[in-house]
């Protein structure tokens, strides 16, 4: 079984984030206005220039609220006139690290400053750098993976967009893949960046657009047997009782299925709005770390479905699988697409067990594996 690296409950925000970036080397400091403090530095804005400052705030995903978008256009004027730091938070002088120093050569500036979302707590957990030139241009975008979990995470993403480059369908775009450095325990994958636009309403995905994304590096039918990544999980603790549970059930759709014939494609897993980015020459996708290839066309939709009730519910993780399993057999899917995607998203949901930190899919494993077993039965 693979072994995850556990985070250290002892360390500040602060301290985990320079160990995430390999550490601090020699170099100048950066002046930067963390928030919500110095400690718990979840989100780091530059101060180096105004330029820098305000372009770190010009970016948001299709998510935001009118007043989250109101707050950031508040925050560029703050920048503007130099004083953003009255919005709230510490400045601190952060210390150039072997992540930010590896990216600036990459990019040749030396001038090259960042601004640092490091977020709450979370499973997955890994910096994410907006890189901005002293003109306040955004020149790309790096992410972090600092334990092996959170590399493959990265390593995984930076595959899939080599593979999307270019061949998705207008309007939808994807970031073009610049770089995958590799530092020797820290690995930042370097993309490009795309304009967002700041007031003009998000563009939903019509369905033919979502499959079009699946087909877009080549589709195919194959039987359910010929599924590799449908197999035993192998992370995690053999004694785990939910895990041996699993990993039957996972066995018990191959079984199943083995003959059945499906159409594949890639999924990128989550095609929620905070994983869009709607801008002047299209939509922009973002965040294709649990991506992967040879899932049925159609469970991006599926599984956009099964995050609008999760996200409306009031009650349990065990009612809210049942709710999306009851729906979903009266048409929208096969039992054969309804059981691979249970089992696709129990085997996420097992990957990120174990993590030490929750999130809101923790305590979704068991109940997407008994969900599998009943429709089985």
């Amino acid at each position: 079984m693979t072994q995850l690296t556990p985070h250290n409950e002892q360390e500040t925000t602060y301290e985990w984030l320079l160990r995430a970036l390999g550490g601090v080397v020699d170099g100048p400091t950066s002046p930067m206005l963390a928030r919500p403090d110095a400690d718990d530095a979840r989100l780091l804005f530059p101060l180096s220039t105004r330029h820098a400052t305000v372009g770190a705030l010009r970016r948001g995903h299709d998510d935001r609220t009118v007043k989250a978008r109101a707050l950031s256009a508040a925050g560029r004027a703050a920048g503007r006139a130099g004083v953003v730091s009255r919005l709230g938070g510490e400045r601190i002088e952060m210390p150039l690290t072997r992540a930010v120093r590896s990216v600036q050569g990459l990019l040749g500036d030396p001038e090259l400053t960042v601004s640092i979302g490091a977020g709450p707590p979370r499973r997955n957990r890994k910096p994410v750098l907006m890189l901005i030139r002293a003109d306040g241009e955004v020149a790309g975008f790096a992410k972090v993976g600092w334990s092996p979990f959170t590399e493959d995470l990265v390593r995984n993403e930076f595959h899939i967009l080599t593979r999307l480059d270019g061949n998705l369908p207008s309007p939808i775009l994807s970031p073009a893949p610049l770089e995958l450095i590799d530092l020797d325990g820290v690995v930042v994958a370097v993309t490009s960046a795309f304009a967002s636009t700041e007031w003009k309403g998000p563009r939903a995905l019509l369905p033919e657009q979502i499959d079009g994304i699946a087909r877009s590096v080549g589709n195919r039918e194959v039987p359910v047997a010929e599924l590799a990544w449908l197999r035993t999980p192998d992370i995690g603790e053999r004694t785990d009782e939910a895990q041996s549970r699993l990993a039957e059930a996972v066995a018990l759709v191959r079984a199943r299925f083995s003959d059945e014939v499906v159409e594949v494609g890639i999924w990128h897993g989550d095609l929620n709005p905070w994983n869009l980015v709607s801008g002047p020459s299209g939509v922009g996708v973002i965040d294709w770390e649990f991506g992967g290839f040879d899932r049925p066309v159609g469970q991006d939709r599926r599984h956009l479905r099964f995050e609008s009730i999760r996200r409306k519910a009031v009650s349990d993780s065990t009612d809210v699988v049942a709710r999306f399993v009851a729906l979903e057999q009266l048409g929208p899917s096969t039992d054969v697409e309804l059981a691979i995607y249970l089992a696709d998203l129990a085997l996420r949901e097992s990957r990120l067990s174990g993590q030490g930190w929750t999130s809101p899919m923790a305590g979704y494993r068991q109940p997407l594996t008994e969900a599998i077993e009943g429709l089985l039965a």
